[in-house]
């Protein structure tokens, strides 16, 4: 949870090469690409009890993840099914 704090900028020089790259795209966008893509969420599992516990504990976000809802931010580890769409 802990890079949600840095801004983009800042994340890119901690973080901003091949070998220590981490993907920090939300839930909602993962499930767009994959409706852009014609594939149909048939299920997920994500959340994290222990995000979602740093975030109560007033984990300091960055403005970019501050609109999302804990619920939201606390998916980690994301899992999901899909098929591809009908038509």
């Amino acid at each position: 949870m802990n890079f949600l704090q840095f801004t983009q900028a800042q994340w890119d020089r901690l973080a901003g090469n091949r070998l220590a790259y981490h993907n920090r795209m939300r839930e909602p966008a993962s499930t767009q690409l994959f409706q852009q893509s014609g594939l149909t969420l048939l299920d997920s599992r994500h959340t994290d009890p222990k995000a979602l516990r740093a975030l109560a504990d007033g984990l300091p976000l960055d403005a970019e993840f501050r609109a999302l809802a804990p619920e939201v931010l606390a998916r980690m580890n994301l899992v999901y099914v899909c098929r591809k769409s009908a038509g």
